[in-house]
């Protein structure tokens, strides 16, 4: 829909060049709430990312992780404690570089979601400056 309103404004644009300064503000209107649209829009879709990134890196170290621990054991079982210990370490930096991200993915969905927030608050402003702009021409029209 976004994109048959820019054709409309452009149209505007080209039949009405020395439009009059109230067309201007309304393709300006217009414009501006295309970008808000346009951020909310890549907002969530980022924040869609992120969360799907969260669950793929909760599957893939759980994936990960139980694949060491069972190698983990088998040098355990086999007395080769040296090996054992190595994949130990390997586990917890996994462990521990999961959750850093998992954190970081968390922090950025959060902020995203507070972003979104304002984004549709802003909206939701200029919606009521609208209506209120609106009853105020119709005040005087009468």
């Amino acid at each position: 829909m976004s994109e048959r309103i820019k054709e409309k404004i452009s149209i505007i644009k080209e039949e009405y060049p020395d439009a009059s300064e109230e067309k201007k503000a309304i393709i300006y209107f217009v414009n501006s709430n295309l970008r808000i649209s346009s951020r909310k829009d890549l907002y969530r879709q980022a924040r869609s990312q992120v969360k799907t990134e969260k669950r793929r890196e909760d599957r893939s170290t759980t994936e990960l992780v139980r694949m060491l621990t069972t190698i983990q054991e088998n040098f355990s079982d086999r007395g080769l404690k040296e090996d054992a210990n190595k994949f130990t370490k390997y586990i917890k930096d996994i462990e521990e570089a999961s959750i850093i991200k998992k954190e970081a993915l968390m922090y950025i969905d959060s902020d995203l979601s507070e972003i979104i927030k304002r984004e549709e608050t802003s909206e939701e402003d200029r919606s009521r400056t609208t209506r209120k702009l609106e009853e105020l021409g119709e005040d005087a029209n009468e």
